[in-house]
C-alpha cells in the first residue's frame, strides 16, 4: 500500500507541430500546450508488486479502480496490481497471481476491460503448453474477474486457475481491446492479422468449456508485431472505430467494425471445438499515421483524440481525429521523462496515466493550468472563460437511487446514455431549485450523463450505477 504519492515536476522537451485552436481546445491537448507545467507523479512502483509492467485500465464499474499488468517471464507468467482509490491519499494496492498464471496469462502484453467488471489480456507467448505436441502453438487471450473473491483464488476441485475463460487461436498477441459483451479484438502477432473472439458465455472460474467460442479472422488486416513490444488497441466511445498501433510496420490504423462480410471457414484451423472459426473479408479500414513513428506502443481514444506513446521515441504523441476528409493531424507531442513508456490510458477527469517497464512505476500527468471543464463534444474551457463562479458537478458516483447536482445557475435538461450511446433517461429538467434525480430505474452499468441548456451542451460526465 502507498502511504505518500511522489510528484516530478519536470519541463518537457520535444513539442512540436503545435495546432489549437483557442476557442476550441480538447483535453489532451492542454497538456501539450501547456507542456510546461506538467507534472509526473508516481502512483504506483515496485513496493506495490509492478516488476514489469506493460498495460493499464480503469475498472468500468469502478473508475476510481486501476488495473496494471506485469508481464514477468515465461516460466512464471504475468500477474496484476490493483489500485484503489487510485491516486488518492487513502489509495490501496493489491498484487495478485493467479495459480496457473504460466498458462492464462503468459507473457501478457495488454489487457482491455469490459463494462461488467470482467477483463481479458493478450499473450506474448508461442506456446502456453510448453509443449510443442500436436496442437501447439496453443495460446490466445484470457478471460477474468476482477471480484477478488474469484480472481486469483482457487476454484475448487478439478478446476485449472481463477479465469473465467479461455480460447488458443492467436500466439505472441500485442494487443487486447473490448468491444462489447464477452467480445474481444486481437493483435495476433503470430499471424500477423486481426481476430475477433467472442467468449459468449464463460465457463466459470477454472472450467474448461470453450465450445461456444467464436473465433473471426480478418487476413486483409495485416499487422506485425516488434518482438515483445505492445501493440496497442481501443475501440472509440461511437463504437465503430476500432485503433490499432501496427508496431512492426511503424503505422497507426484504424479498422471499421461494422464492416466485413464472412467468408466462410478460415484458412487457419481451430486449435479446439469452437462454435465459429471463419474468415472475414471487405473490412473497411485507413491509415491515421505513417510517418513520425518508430515504436508506436501504447493507445487510447476519446471522441476527438487519439493518444498514442512511442517506446523508441519515448514520446506522448495526440492526433486529432475529428476531420471528416481522411486527414489526422498531428496536434503535438510531449517528451516524457522516462525512456520504456509503454500502456496509456485517460481517465474520467482527462488526465494522462502511462506505465514504464523499466522503471516499473505508475505515472500520472497532471497540470494544473488545463481542463477546467469538460463540454459535450470533448472541448473545454477554462473557468474565467465560462464566467462561472461555481462548476457544474453531481454526487454521489457510483450511485444507486439518486443523484444530487452542484452549481447550477440556469434551467437546464438532462439526459443519460448508457455505454452504447442509447438513451437510458431523458426529457427530465433541472432548476437551480430542483436538482435531485431519481436514477432507480438504471439497470446497474456505466452512464454517460448530460446537462443541456438551450439545445446546447453544458455538462458532461460519466456516472457508474450501482
Amino acid at each position: 500500500m502507498k502511504k505518500h504519492l511522489s510528484a516530478l515536476c519536470m519541463v518537457c522537451l520535444g513539442l512540436i507541430s503545435l495546432s489549437v485552436n483557442a476557442q476550441n481546445k480538447y483535453l489532451a491537448d492542454e497538456f501539450v500546450t501547456n507542456s510546461g507545467s506538467n507534472k509526473y507523479t508516481v502512483v504506483g512502483d515496485v513496493s506495490d508488486g509492478l516488476s514489469s509492467p506493460v498495460d493499464l485500465d480503469f475498472n468500468k464499474t469502478d473508475l476510481t479502480e486501476l488495473w496494471v499488468i506485469n508481464m514477468r517471464t515465461e516460466t512464471m507468467g504475468g500477474n496484476t496490481v490493483t489500485y484503489r482509490n487510485a491516486g488518492k491519499s487513502n489509495q490501496e494496492a493489491f498484487l495478485k497471481t493467479d495459480g496457473n498464471a504460466r498458462h492464462f496469462m503468459s507473457l501478457p502484453t495488454a489487457l482491455a476491460f469490459g463494462d461488467k467488471g470482467d477483463w481479458a489480456n493478450s499473450p506474448g507467448v508461442l506456446d502456453a503448453n510448453f509443449s510443442g505436441g500436436q496442437r501447439a502453438p496453443f495460446t490466445g487471450p484470457s478471460l477474468w474477474s476482477s471480484d477478488f473473491t474469484i480472481y486469483a483464488q482457487w476454484a475448487g476441485p478439478g478446476t485449472n486457475g481463477s479465469h473465467l475463460d479461455m480460447l488458443h487461436g492467436s500466439p505472441r498477441s500485442m494487443g487486447i481491446a473490448w468491444e462489447v459483451g464477452n467480445k474481444y479484438w486481437l493483435f495476433d502477432g503470430e499471424n500477423g492479422h486481426l481476430v475477433s473472439y467472442d467468449f459468449v458465455i464463460d465457463h466459470g472460474p477454472g472450467n474448461s468449456n470453450h465450445d461456444d467460442g467464436r473465433l473471426r479472422r480478418y487476413q486483409e488486416i495485416e499487422l506485425k508485431r516488434n518482438g515483445l513490444i505492445p501493440g496497442h488497441m481501443e475501440i472509440d466511445p461511437e463504437r465503430k472505430w476500432l485503433y490499432i498501433n501496427d508496431i512492426g510496420n511503424s503505422r497507426i490504423i484504424r479498422v471499421d467494425i461494422t464492416s466485413g462480410n464472412v467468408k466462410g471457414s478460415s484458412s487457419i484451423p481451430p486449435r479446439e471445438a469452437l462454435a465459429e472459426n471463419n474468415d472475414i473479408i471487405n473490412m473497411k479500414w485507413e491509415v491515421v499515421a505513417s510517418t513520425g513513428l518508430k515504436k508506436p506502443c501504447g493507445l487510447d481514444v476519446d471522441r476527438n483524440r487519439l493518444i498514442v506513446t512511442d517506446n523508441e521515441t519515448d514520446e506522448i504523441i495526440v492526433y486529432d481525429i475529428t476531420k471528416n476528409d481522411g486527414t489526422f493531424p498531428e496536434i503535438g507531442r510531449i517528451s516524457v521523462p522516462y525512456i520504456d513508456i509503454m500502456g496509456i490510458k485517460l481517465d474520467q477527469e482527462g488526465k494522462i496515466w502511462f506505465v514504464d517497464k523499466s522503471a516499473k512505476v505508475v505515472i500520472r500527468i497532471d497540470n494544473d493550468n488545463a481542463i477546467k471543464k469538460v463540454k459535450s463534444d470533448g472541448s473545454i474551457v477554462s473557468v474565467k472563460q465560462a464566467g462561472e463562479k461555481q462548476l457544474i458537478s453531481f454526487f454521489p458516483n457510483p450511485a444507486n437511487e439518486v443523484l444530487n447536482f452542484n452549481g447550477l445557475n440556469s434551467n437546464v435538461e438532462l439526459v443519460i446514455h448508457d455505454i452504447a450511446g442509447r438513451i437510458a433517461l431523458e426529457n427530465f429538467d433541472l432548476t437551480p431549485g430542483n436538482s435531485r434525480v431519481d436514477i432507480s430505474t438504471l439497470t446497474e452499468g456505466m452512464y454517460v450523463v448530460t446537462l443541456k441548456e438551450n439545445g446546447a451542451v453544458v455538462y458532461q460526465n460519466k456516472l457508474i450505477k450501482r
